[in-house]
């Protein structure tokens, strides 16, 4: 939770967000449109969360990509009803 807030404090949107069990752990993947410098930022505070053991960036998959294209054209419908 204190992830997601940290990302919501900056008003940075969540478009996806995936949590799952991994091993005695939990693995969360978020996926951010941010620059360089919110990048740096929103690492310092979720490595100052103790629980926080590892965070990486990278480019979003294919799979999330398409997930987010089934959400935004969902919306889309529904704002037209």
């Amino acid at each position: 939770m204190r992830i997601l807030t940290a990302a919501s404090r900056r008003g940075i949107e969540l478009p996806y967000v995936q949590a799952e069990p991994a091993e005695q752990s939990h693995q969360v993947t978020l996926l951010l449109e941010v620059n360089a410098k919110q990048v740096g930022q929103l690492s310092r505070d979720w490595y100052a969360i103790v629980d926080v053991t590892d965070v990486r960036s990278a480019m979003p998959t294919q799979d999330m990509l398409e997930l987010i294209d089934g959400w935004q054209q969902l919306r889309i419908r529904r704002r037209r009803r």
